[in-house]
């Protein structure tokens, strides 16, 4: 009688303990996913007055005159720090634990568009100022093989050419306006595409072949 008495109790004990287990699991998965996003929303929010910052002193240099060397630096601050938000979304897209949901829908469209607003800026500067960057366009899809083959390229290209400015645009993201017209100004059908110094290229590309298209 007292064996079967400590075999429930032991078995009551057992579920509680998994129980509050689970529970716990949950709790905290859900303020890391809340510290992830947190993470990245400030992070976008920085590129985004970094981005702002870098078209307030280029209009200023084209109103007043003044040295554009300054804006090279700054050119390099907003690169680095839309790289290094890139990394942080395409680990959660990969994932694929937030696809769909409207937190992480919301962060990738406000850092898309801060890409597209760089990119732009980036333009309007080689003119001001008369200077010329290497501009790569990887347009790519979520969850392709080849896309992703192509992306450990491009970071094997950006580690040894760190002046190269890569942006890459899911290119079937229907959320963002932009992004079609990004699509059809350079005609992009497939995935990989790259858009080296406004030339496109179809299909994957080694890093070797894109360091014969960059200056």
């Amino acid at each position: 009688m007292v064996a079967e008495k400590y075999k429930k109790y032991l078995l009551v004990t057992t579920l509680i303990i998994t129980i509050f287990v689970f529970a716990a699991g949950i709790l905290v998965g859900s303020t890391f996913d809340t510290y992830q996003t947190d993470e990245l929303l400030l992070s976008i929010r920085q590129n985004e007055l970094e981005a702002q910052s870098f078209l307030v002193e280029q209009q200023f240099v084209e109103t007043f005159g003044g040295q554009c060397d300054s804006m090279i630096s700054r050119v390099e601050n907003v690169q680095k720090s839309i790289a290094d938000t890139g990394r942080k979304l395409t680990l959660l897209e990969n994932s694929r634990k937030y696809e769909g949901a409207e937190d992480f829908e919301y962060l990738k469209n406000k850092h898309l568009i801060s890409k597209i607003q760089f990119f732009t800026l980036l333009k309007n500067f080689e003119e001001t100022c008369g200077v010329n960057y290497d501009i790569i366009l990887f347009f790519y899809q979520v969850n392709h093989s080849e896309s992703i083959t192509q992306g450990f390229s491009l970071d094997e290209l950006a580690d040894k050419n760190p002046d190269v400015v890569i942006l890459s645009i899911d290119k079937d993201y229907e959320k963002e306006p932009l992004v079609s017209l990004l699509v059809v100004r350079y005609n992009v059908e497939k995935a990989p595409t790259l858009i080296i110094n406004d030339e496109k290229i179809e299909g994957f590309t080694s890093t070797a072949n894109i360091e014969s298209y960059i200056n």
